[in-house]
């Protein structure tokens, strides 16, 4: 915190009242300390409160610029108002100025000044300001005056007041009434009867004004009384004004966007209430995609109203990726009643009829034999041959007699033929994508001669 020489201080000093008594009592009784109360602002102006500050404070000889004479400082915490108090007299001793102790200083022999410094958040002193100081050390000095008169007694009251009818007065240990009764309804004695009347008392501007036989005898200025609440409430109530002020600025309502945003505000309540009764999530765009498929070398996609292709040609012909090169093999090949079944590590994957095996040579052959009937019946009649016409009408179902892998081929009996189907191609293919259900045969089919 940076504290600048402009700061105020409202001070209030607590003046001591010196009786002038023998030295040796007075010099017991007399206290050695001032009172020093301050209010500490910042820069801006505002309290600095419930902090810990340094106060240094020096006295000045002859003039503001003066010599040091002593010096002390304090460690002291704010209030909560910005307020501290300190006894000057009573501080740690810096060392420096000509004098060493509070005690030495002759209030009698110069005129002298009050510095204050102030330090803060363990940065460097500032210099508050130096002020000279009137009576208050005076009575530090009247404790050392002489004396009128050699009796040590005459100074040992303590109080004294009015109680009732008596004036009782307290000495030391003893207390002494004085019995005032008799002089209840006497006349003045001094034969003056405008000496002693209070005419009327005023007050303006915050000043007692007391009036006698018209004429103001004595005045007391209020103010000074309550100079250092006061100050703290003007603080307290400049602040609460700028907190109002702001609190009002966001408080200012425009009625006609408070009824459009109303309006938008339901409009979109609805519209998520809609939303949430058909789906149970507030995302309107994750359900988009209405269809997929895979069309040649292309994954389609389409959503709403959009499509996209997605090209996979590469993907064509490539090695197996997953490198388990069992998950492929076809264990081993059976043949039940016409059908090719292939076993995949020892399960049950595809089967294939066998008798379409041969369906091209069959269609090629069935036509020529249709083709050439008439002929051939033509020619037996004429050499006075018979003929005899299939039974069953079932050219397939006699054909293939076994099949079996053997190497690299599949061995397919016929009748009396016999078929190979070389597989020698399949070997070797590495698999590399550790997925080891994703080349499973799905089919078999024949074109043409071709499984």
């Amino acid at each position: 915190m940076i504290f600048a020489k402009r700061i105020t201080f409202c001070c209030v000093i607590f003046i001591c009242t010196a009786l002038i008594f023998l030295p040796s009592i007075l010099r017991a009784q007399s206290p050695e300390n001032i009172n020093y109360q301050a209010v500490a602002r910042d820069a801006a102006g505002q309290l600095i409160t419930n902090q810990q500050v340094d106060v240094r404070v020096g006295i000045l000889s002859s003039s503001a610029s003066g010599v040091l004479q002593y010096e002390e400082e304090f460690t002291v915490t704010t209030t909560p108002f910005g307020g501290f108090n300190i006894q000057i007299g009573s501080g740690a001793q810096t060392g420096n100025g000509a004098l060493i102790s509070f005690s030495d200083i002759q209030w009698g022999e110069s005129a002298y000044f009050l510095k204050v410094e102030l330090r803060s958040s363990g940065g460097v002193y500032e210099d508050m300001g130096t002020t000279q100081l009137l009576s208050v050390p005076y009575a530090l000095y009247a404790k050392s005056s002489g004396s009128g008169d050699l009796d040590s007694l005459n100074e040992r009251i303590t109080s004294a007041g009015v109680v009732g009818d008596s004036i009782v007065i307290v000495e030391r240990d003893s207390t002494f009434y004085i019995d005032l009764t008799s002089f209840k309804g006497a006349a003045s004695l001094d034969n003056d009867s405008t000496n002693e009347l209070v005419d009327s008392l005023t007050l303006e501007n915050g000043t007692l004004s007391i009036y006698q036989q018209g004429t103001v005898s004595a005045f007391i200025i209020l103010d000074t009384l309550g100079d250092y609440k006061r100050s703290i409430l003007q603080d307290q109530i400049l602040g609460n004004r700028a907190n109002l002020l702001n609190i009002e600025s966001r408080l200012i309502v425009d009625s006609t966007l408070t009824a459009q945003n109303k309006d938008s505000i339901d409009a979109v309540v609805n519209v998520l209430n809609n939303h949430l009764n058909l789906d149970f999530d507030t995302d309107t765009t994750n359900e988009r995609i209405s269809s997929a498929s895979l069309v040649g070398d292309s994954i389609i996609i389409v959503e709403n109203d959009s499509t996209f292709y997605i090209d996979v040609s590469a993907l064509k012909g490539g090695g197996s990726l997953d490198n388990d090169p069992t998950n492929e093999l076809v264990d081993s090949l059976s043949i039940d009643n016409d059908t090719l079944k292939l076993f995949v590590k020892g399960i049950y994957s595809r089967g294939v009829d066998l008798d379409s095996i041969g369906n091209y040579e069959r269609s090629q052959l069935q036509s020529q034999i249709n083709q050439n009937r008439d002929s051939l019946r033509i020619a037996l009649d004429s050499i006075g041959g018979h003929y005899l016409s299939d039974k069953d009408l079932d050219s397939l179902n006699e054909r293939i007699t076994s099949a079996a892998l053997i190497g690299d081929s599949i061995v397919i009996i016929e009748n009396d033929s016999i078929f190979y189907i070389d597989m020698s191609r399949y070997n070797g293919i590495i698999n590399n994508d550790n997925d080891s259900m994703n080349e499973l045969i799905d089919s078999l089919a024949i074109n043409n001669d071709i499984l």
